[in-house]
């Protein structure tokens, strides 16, 4: 399985898209709308279909409360949790289970770009473990051109680090992740991803906040 995105979270989508430029030197664009959700979303992408989502309240929808609620509520923007690409979520979903897991989906998400387009995508999510947002939510594009291929390109995401009191048993879940994504044992959990920005390494952290919020 590939590592899919990044979730970087904002109070407002303005100052998430203002802060990835000042990092990057290029103005991610501008994604959509999640119906239901209470957020919309910019994009920036970090090379070989992998992207950067920056996610925030969406003003145009009713007055934010759950995840929404929680990013406008943000402090500072940071990492908030990752995504794998998955083409069999089904069987993910009963491996999770024979270890232990809950799990929630595949769940059908959709959203229209701002062209017109709708893209439409399903999500599952793991539960039942002590891992929060260290542990990843899995995504299928099915017929979707991934989103990474059509955002202005930021840099080329080389790795991601993810720190945890628990790193064995991370590992066994995650034991088909990709090289790029690296386990180690800390007392403090965290994600720290490198991305590769011409002759220099922007390096984007979770904090205290974002590793407590839940989607």
């Amino acid at each position: 399985m590939q590592l899919d995105h990044l979730m970087w979270g904002a109070p407002s989508l303005a100052q998430g898209m203002a802060e990835i430029e000042r990092l990057f030197g290029v103005r991610p664009v501008a994604g959509g709308s999640h119906p239901g959700m209470g957020t919309c979303n910019a994009l920036l992408g970090l090379g070989a279909d992998s992207y950067l989502e920056i996610i925030a309240p969406d003003p145009a929808q009713s007055v934010p409360t759950g995840f929404a609620a929680s990013l406008a509520a943000l402090d500072v923007c940071a990492l908030i949790t990752w995504a794998m690409n998955c083409t069999d979520l089904t069987a993910l979903a009963r491996r999770f289970t024979g270890q232990g897991l809950r799990v929630r989906g595949p769940v059908s998400m959709q959203r229209e770009t701002p062209s017109g387009e709708c893209l439409q995508w399903e999500l599952l999510f793991a539960g039942g473990h002590s891992f929060g947002n260290l542990l990843p939510f899995f995504i299928d594009w099915q017929e979707c051109i991934h989103p990474g291929r059509s955002s202005p390109v930021g840099g080329e995401l080389v790795g991601l680090e993810i720190s945890t009191p628990d790193a064995d048993r991370l590992r066994v879940l995650l034991v088909d992740a990709e090289p790029r994504i690296s386990i180690r044992s800390a007392r403090i959990p965290g994600l720290a991803a490198r991305v590769q920005v011409a002759d220099r390494i922007v390096t984007l952290k979770s904090s205290s906040a974002t590793s407590r919020l839940r989607m």
